[in-house]
């Protein structure tokens, strides 16, 4: 019973792979800059994101080709991609987003899909995108909520005397471990 669902998930990992593949082959030929701008048209106009994400054109150009490409990746290589996404996640620190706001970022990318692939795009496709996007979300949200103690707030924050006075009281055994 265990191997018959490993293969099954195995076939629908290959299934998916697959599809992404083939997302990216269309994408490829696309004018990757006009579909960043239906993006960025459609995630301007989230407002719940209002105030986190008000970043330049090229900023959100920027957001788009990472999520794409990195999830394109994890199913060719999940170690880097992981790390990649935990990068994301920690550098995303500093801005204080709400994890509940992050699935709103692979909707709009997904709208976007949806519009400018007209005759490609479908469930099929949009399914096979969805666990790789879903491990993108989980895990920088994990990287956020994980890289987020007192000596990187005091980094974030770039207040020299309060990470001072945070390394002061660290337990003299976890000091090292605190700031790496």
């Amino acid at each position: 019973q265990t191997s018959a669902m490993f293969m099954g998930h195995c076939k629908s990992a290959w299934h998916a792979r697959e599809r992404i593949d083939n997302t990216m082959e269309v994408l490829r030929k696309m004018d990757i800059d006009q579909l960043c701008l239906k993006f960025s048209q459609r995630w301007i106009n989230v407002e719940e994101i209002t105030g986190f994400f008000d970043k330049p054109l090229g900023f959100q150009k920027i957001i788009l080709l990472k999520l794409i490409g990195v999830v394109s990746t994890i199913y060719h290589e999940p170690g880097p991609a992981a790390e990649e996404i935990r990068g994301v996640g920690i550098r995303h620190v500093k801005y204080k987003v709400p994890e509940h706001l992050l699935p709103l970022l692979s909707n709009t990318v997904f709208q976007t899909f949806s519009v400018e692939l007209p005759g490609f795009w479908n469930e099929d496709i949009e399914g096979a995108w969805r666990a790789p996007v879903g491990y993108f979300q989980k895990t920088m949200a994990r990287a956020m909520r994980l890289g987020m103690n007192e000596v990187c707030r005091c980094c974030v924050a770039k207040d020299l005397e309060d990470l001072k006075a945070v390394l002061r009281v660290a337990p003299r055994g976890e000091r090292n471990m605190w700031i790496l």
